[in-house]
């Protein structure tokens, strides 16, 4: 991972200070399990990390042989990805059972002493190799800190990102149940008003009135389509929706889009550039995925210059990476906020609903979709292999 890297070359951690800890975990692995007794005697004076042992001294026994093995695999082995996994393990367990930081710190702290400690017992004050050698325990230490400082960093970014997308999850429920209740109460009067028009032109055309109250007519007509269509749009953001899930190539349903939408992108020069893999299997609802893609090319072939580029890639979870781009102006910063909220559009005769419904579509099938610039806009959906079990919408019948 680059931060690793980063971390490894900021603190000047290397082969070097490895092969100094291997002779020395020769000499002192011994002294291992006084170390471990000491450490969880200096734990259990302080009552916020003791509160962390919820099973009494069986718990303790168990974590001192993890602690035992912990010093084995940081002191005698190497310290690549293997390592970086173990120790990201520890980090994330000790972020679920509510381990306050500090007592992280104060922890490396106490292990810091003893094996220095330690150290110089073992090599005596006037060994060639005892300074670098506790700069080597001291470097150790500081990575293994920062290990752990970065699943922290992780879980207050995950509680985060949890967060707004509750929020935001709370807004769309609030403003579908305006909208099923918008849609209960325009539908049926408008559908009135378009009967009553059909009526009204028949009626003209047996009279043989002037042509100019058939315009008149006929504009009307086409506002009643206009609204009945943004009626519709209201309907498919409020509906109650149910996944009808099955495995489907998500590439396929791209690639059908792509076919649909490029005779309208010729016509105003913008061409569709598919790039990626040449299939990607997933269990999802093919009809939504198909409508997810639909609306993201729509938008962007919209804000185009001349290129619109969809990338479909597997993803490390087995499930799917979908980026959607283009090559106009992109997102301004004071819209960037905003692009997934009903009714928000920077188009002049944009409704704001195509990307609340995109974004309503992903989080049923447990995905998220997200926004930034790159050139143009970017659009990155991220579906998992499987939905959950029983996707079910929180939208209100209308």
């Amino acid at each position: 991972m680059p931060w690793y890297d980063e971390v490894l070359a900021y603190i000047g951690f290397g082969a070097a200070d490895e092969a100094l800890l291997r002779a020395l975990h020769v000499r002192i692995s011994p002294r291992y399990p006084e170390i471990v007794d000491h450490f969880y005697e200096v734990l259990q004076r302080h009552e916020g990390a003791r509160a962390a042992i919820t099973d009494g001294d069986a718990q303790i026994k168990r974590l001192k042989l993890t602690l035992l093995t912990w010093l084995d695999s940081g002191m005698g082995g190497d310290h690549g990805q293997a390592y970086l996994d173990a120790r990201l393990r520890i980090g994330r367990r000790h972020v679920e059972v509510g381990l306050a930081s500090r007592y992280m710190f104060t922890a490396i702290d106490v292990m810091r002493r003893d094996l220095r400690s330690v150290a110089i017992d073992a090599l005596g004050r006037d060994h060639a190799d005892l300074v670098a050698t506790c700069d080597a325990v001291d470097k150790l230490l500081d990575l293994e800190l920062a290990i752990m400082m970065h699943s922290y960093e992780r879980a207050t970014e995950e509680r985060l990102v949890e967060r707004e997308r509750g929020a935001v999850a709370e807004k769309l429920r609030t403003v579908q149940r305006l909208s099923a209740g918008l849609a209960h109460e325009v539908r049926n009067p408008l559908n009135a008003a378009q009967l009553q028009l059909q009526l009204l032109e028949r009626r003209l055309k047996r009279t043989g009135v002037e042509s100019a109250l058939l315009d008149v007519t006929g504009l009307v007509g086409g506002e009643i389509r206009r609204l009945s269509a943004l009626l519709q749009e209201f309907l498919d953001f409020a509906r109650p929706a149910q996944l009808s899930a099955a495995d489907a190539d998500v590439v396929g349903i791209v690639r059908q889009v792509i076919e649909l939408c490029t005779p309208a992108a010729a016509e105003h020069g913008i061409q569709i550039v598919l790039t990626g893999a040449s299939r990607v299997e997933i269990e999802c609802d093919a009809g939504k995925v198909h409508q997810i893609v639909h609306n993201l090319l729509a938008n962007a072939v919209d804000a185009a210059r001349t290129t619109v580029t969809l990338s479909v890639e597997q993803a490390d979870d087995d499930g799917v990476v979908l980026r959607v781009g283009d090559d106009g102006e992109g997102i301004s910063d004071k819209a960037m906020p905003h692009v997934f909220e009903p009714f928000f559009s920077t188009k002049p005769a944009g409704t704001g609903m195509g990307l609340a419904i995109t974004y309503s579509l992903v989080a049923l099938h447990a995905g998220e979709i997200t926004a930034h610039n790159d050139g143009g806009a970017q659009l990155t959906v991220r579906l998992p292999r499987r939905p959950p079990p029983a996707a079910v919408s929180t939208s209100l019948e209308y």
